[in-house]
Protein backbone atom coordinates (compact mmCIF):
# COMPACT_ATOMS: atom_id res chain seq x y z
CA UNK A 1 0.00 0.00 0.00
CA UNK A 2 1.15 3.51 -0.77
CA UNK A 3 1.44 4.52 2.90
CA UNK A 4 3.91 1.71 3.47
CA UNK A 5 5.92 2.63 0.39
CA UNK A 6 6.26 6.19 1.67
CA UNK A 7 7.06 4.90 5.17
CA UNK A 8 9.86 2.71 3.80
CA UNK A 9 11.30 5.49 1.63
CA UNK A 10 11.41 7.92 4.56
CA UNK A 11 13.10 5.44 6.88
CA UNK A 12 15.66 4.49 4.25
CA UNK A 13 16.35 8.15 3.49
CA UNK A 14 16.80 8.99 7.17
CA UNK A 15 19.11 6.01 7.60
CA UNK A 16 21.35 7.48 4.90
CA UNK A 17 21.84 10.58 7.06
CA UNK A 18 22.09 8.60 10.31
CA UNK A 19 24.96 6.58 8.85
CA UNK A 20 27.07 9.72 8.49
CA UNK A 21 26.11 12.96 10.23
CA UNK A 22 28.41 14.91 7.90
CA UNK A 23 25.82 14.33 5.18
CA UNK A 24 23.34 16.42 7.19
CA UNK A 25 25.74 19.35 7.21
CA UNK A 26 26.54 18.92 3.54
CA UNK A 27 22.87 18.89 2.59
CA UNK A 28 22.03 22.08 4.45
CA UNK A 29 25.10 23.95 3.20
CA UNK A 30 24.88 22.84 -0.46
CA UNK A 31 21.13 22.54 -0.92
CA UNK A 32 19.68 24.99 1.60
CA UNK A 33 22.46 27.64 1.66
CA UNK A 34 22.90 27.58 5.43
CA UNK A 35 26.20 28.73 6.85
CA UNK A 36 28.63 26.12 8.14
CA UNK A 37 27.80 27.14 11.72
CA UNK A 38 24.04 26.80 11.10
CA UNK A 39 24.46 23.41 9.43
CA UNK A 40 26.60 22.21 12.33
CA UNK A 41 23.76 23.19 14.66
CA UNK A 42 21.31 21.10 12.63
CA UNK A 43 23.67 18.13 12.72
CA UNK A 44 24.15 18.43 16.48
CA UNK A 45 20.39 18.32 17.02
CA UNK A 46 19.95 15.45 14.53
CA UNK A 47 22.55 13.36 16.37
CA UNK A 48 21.03 13.79 19.84
CA UNK A 49 19.75 10.66 21.57
CA UNK A 50 15.94 10.80 21.17
CA UNK A 51 15.42 8.56 24.23
CA UNK A 52 17.04 10.98 26.64
CA UNK A 53 16.60 14.42 25.09
CA UNK A 54 14.20 16.44 22.97
CA UNK A 55 16.08 15.90 19.78
CA UNK A 56 17.40 13.31 17.38
CA UNK A 57 16.20 12.36 13.91
CA UNK A 58 12.45 12.31 13.24
CA UNK A 59 10.54 9.09 13.87
CA UNK A 60 8.30 7.99 10.99
CA UNK A 61 4.77 7.08 12.09
CA UNK A 62 1.42 6.28 10.51
CA UNK A 63 -1.48 8.66 11.28
CA UNK A 64 -1.43 11.57 13.70
CA UNK A 65 1.06 11.56 16.60
CA UNK A 66 -0.09 11.03 20.16
CA UNK A 67 0.37 13.70 22.79
CA UNK A 68 3.17 11.63 24.32
CA UNK A 69 5.09 11.61 21.06
CA UNK A 70 7.46 10.61 19.69
CA UNK A 71 8.74 14.07 18.73
CA UNK A 72 10.15 15.16 16.39
CA UNK A 73 8.36 12.96 13.87
CA UNK A 74 7.12 12.53 10.32
CA UNK A 75 3.41 11.58 10.39
CA UNK A 76 1.89 9.96 7.30
CA UNK A 77 -1.79 10.95 7.21
CA UNK A 78 -4.29 9.99 4.51
CA UNK A 79 -6.02 13.07 3.11
CA UNK A 80 -8.14 11.26 0.51
CA UNK A 81 -8.18 8.49 -2.10
CA UNK A 82 -11.08 9.11 -4.51
CA UNK A 83 -11.67 6.70 -7.41
CA UNK A 84 -10.76 8.16 -10.81
CA UNK A 85 -11.72 5.21 -13.04
CA UNK A 86 -12.79 1.57 -12.85
CA UNK A 87 -11.52 -1.35 -14.91
CA UNK A 88 -12.85 -4.79 -15.80
CA UNK A 89 -11.35 -7.49 -18.00
CA UNK A 90 -9.65 -6.08 -21.09
CA UNK A 91 -9.86 -2.57 -19.67
CA UNK A 92 -7.17 -3.65 -17.21
CA UNK A 93 -4.64 -3.66 -20.05
CA UNK A 94 -2.54 -0.90 -18.58
CA UNK A 95 -2.02 -2.85 -15.38
CA UNK A 96 0.54 -5.56 -14.79
CA UNK A 97 -1.79 -8.51 -15.24
CA UNK A 98 -1.89 -10.95 -18.14
CA UNK A 99 -5.32 -11.41 -19.72
CA UNK A 100 -8.67 -11.46 -17.99
CA UNK A 101 -8.35 -14.59 -15.89
CA UNK A 102 -6.20 -14.80 -12.79
CA UNK A 103 -6.13 -16.80 -9.58
CA UNK A 104 -7.83 -15.23 -6.58
CA UNK A 105 -6.68 -15.39 -2.97
CA UNK A 106 -8.13 -18.90 -2.58
CA UNK A 107 -6.43 -20.20 -5.72
CA UNK A 108 -9.66 -20.22 -7.70
CA UNK A 109 -10.07 -18.86 -11.23
CA UNK A 110 -11.26 -15.28 -11.07
CA UNK A 111 -11.50 -12.20 -13.23
CA UNK A 112 -9.29 -9.31 -12.26
CA UNK A 113 -11.12 -6.07 -11.62
CA UNK A 114 -9.69 -2.85 -10.34
CA UNK A 115 -9.83 0.88 -10.10
CA UNK A 116 -7.60 3.90 -10.42
CA UNK A 117 -7.22 6.00 -7.28
CA UNK A 118 -5.87 9.48 -6.74
CA UNK A 119 -4.23 9.10 -3.33
CA UNK A 120 -3.25 12.18 -1.32
CA UNK A 121 -1.13 11.85 1.80
CA UNK A 122 -0.24 14.65 4.17
CA UNK A 123 3.34 14.16 5.33
CA UNK A 124 3.39 16.23 8.49
CA UNK A 125 6.52 17.32 10.29
CA UNK A 126 6.06 17.75 14.06
CA UNK A 127 8.54 19.37 16.42
CA UNK A 128 8.38 20.55 19.99
CA UNK A 129 9.57 23.90 21.43
CA UNK A 130 11.87 24.94 18.57
CA UNK A 131 10.11 25.86 15.29
CA UNK A 132 13.47 25.83 13.48
CA UNK A 133 13.53 22.06 13.86
CA UNK A 134 10.23 21.81 12.01
CA UNK A 135 11.68 23.84 9.13
CA UNK A 136 14.93 21.84 9.00
CA UNK A 137 13.18 18.51 8.92
CA UNK A 138 10.62 19.71 6.38
CA UNK A 139 13.38 20.39 3.86
CA UNK A 140 15.01 17.07 4.69
CA UNK A 141 11.64 15.43 4.05
CA UNK A 142 11.30 17.08 0.63
CA UNK A 143 14.81 15.97 -0.30
CA UNK A 144 14.10 12.34 0.60
CA UNK A 145 10.80 12.32 -1.30
CA UNK A 146 12.28 13.86 -4.45
CA UNK A 147 15.27 11.49 -4.23
CA UNK A 148 12.81 8.55 -4.12
CA UNK A 149 10.77 9.74 -7.12
CA UNK A 150 12.05 7.12 -9.57
CA UNK A 151 11.47 4.33 -7.05
CA UNK A 152 7.88 5.50 -6.55
CA UNK A 153 7.22 5.35 -10.29
CA UNK A 154 8.77 1.87 -10.42
CA UNK A 155 6.30 0.85 -7.70
CA UNK A 156 3.34 1.85 -9.89
CA UNK A 157 2.71 5.46 -8.86
CA UNK A 158 1.91 7.92 -11.67
CA UNK A 159 1.36 11.67 -11.89
CA UNK A 160 3.18 12.29 -8.63
CA UNK A 161 2.86 15.79 -7.19
CA UNK A 162 4.06 17.43 -4.00
CA UNK A 163 3.07 20.76 -2.48
CA UNK A 164 3.91 22.29 0.86
CA UNK A 165 2.46 24.62 3.46
CA UNK A 166 4.09 27.04 5.84
CA UNK A 167 4.90 26.22 9.44
CA UNK A 168 2.19 26.83 12.02
CA UNK A 169 1.57 26.15 15.71
CA UNK A 170 -0.19 22.86 16.35
CA UNK A 171 -3.29 23.73 18.36
CA UNK A 172 -4.16 20.13 19.27
CA UNK A 173 -1.18 19.94 21.61
CA UNK A 174 -1.61 23.27 23.41
CA UNK A 175 -0.61 24.50 25.97
CA UNK A 176 2.59 22.70 24.98
CA UNK A 177 4.68 24.45 22.34
CA UNK A 178 4.32 22.26 19.24
CA UNK A 179 4.85 23.10 15.60
CA UNK A 180 3.81 21.41 12.36
CA UNK A 181 4.61 21.82 8.68
CA UNK A 182 2.91 19.82 5.96
CA UNK A 183 3.99 18.37 2.62
CA UNK A 184 1.15 16.92 0.55
CA UNK A 185 2.08 13.93 -1.62
CA UNK A 186 -0.35 12.88 -4.35
CA UNK A 187 -0.14 10.06 -6.89
CA UNK A 188 -2.34 7.90 -9.10
CA UNK A 189 -2.25 4.21 -8.15
CA UNK A 190 -4.13 1.07 -9.15
CA UNK A 191 -6.18 -0.99 -6.73
CA UNK A 192 -6.81 -4.64 -7.65
CA UNK A 193 -9.56 -7.07 -6.69
CA UNK A 194 -11.16 -10.23 -8.07
CA UNK A 195 -14.58 -11.18 -9.30
CA UNK A 196 -14.97 -14.79 -8.24
CA UNK A 197 -16.16 -17.38 -10.75
CA UNK A 198 -17.73 -20.62 -9.58
CA UNK A 199 -17.91 -19.68 -5.88
CA UNK A 200 -20.19 -16.72 -6.34
CA UNK A 201 -20.67 -13.49 -8.23
CA UNK A 202 -20.76 -9.79 -7.53
CA UNK A 203 -23.93 -7.80 -7.76
CA UNK A 204 -23.88 -4.08 -6.99
CA UNK A 205 -20.43 -4.58 -5.53
CA UNK A 206 -21.47 -7.33 -3.07
CA UNK A 207 -20.22 -10.91 -3.18
CA UNK A 208 -23.04 -13.46 -3.23
CA UNK A 209 -21.76 -16.50 -1.38
CA UNK A 210 -22.28 -20.03 -2.62
CA UNK A 211 -20.99 -22.25 -5.39
CA UNK A 212 -22.23 -22.67 -8.94
CA UNK A 213 -22.59 -26.38 -8.29
CA UNK A 214 -24.76 -25.99 -5.19
CA UNK A 215 -26.68 -22.90 -6.21
CA UNK A 216 -26.56 -23.09 -9.99
CA UNK A 217 -29.94 -21.48 -10.60
CA UNK A 218 -29.23 -18.56 -8.28
CA UNK A 219 -25.74 -17.88 -9.57
CA UNK A 220 -26.73 -18.23 -13.22
CA UNK A 221 -29.24 -15.43 -12.90
CA UNK A 222 -26.84 -12.98 -11.30
CA UNK A 223 -25.35 -10.33 -13.58
CA UNK A 224 -21.63 -9.80 -12.88
CA UNK A 225 -20.68 -6.43 -11.48
CA UNK A 226 -20.01 -3.93 -14.28
CA UNK A 227 -20.14 -0.20 -13.75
Amino acid sequence: MIERQIYTALNEGLQFFKDDGARVEEFFVKHQQLTAAEAAKVRAFFELDPDSQNGGPPTVIHAYPRTVGPFPCYAIVLSGDPVQARYLGDDMGDLDYEGDDETDLDGETAQVIGQRLRVSLDLEVYAQDNPDVCIWYYHLLRFIIVSSWEEFTNQGMDNIEISGRDIQPQQRFLPENFWVRQLRFSADVDEMAYEARGKGARLQGSLVEGSAEDDADEVRNIVPYVE
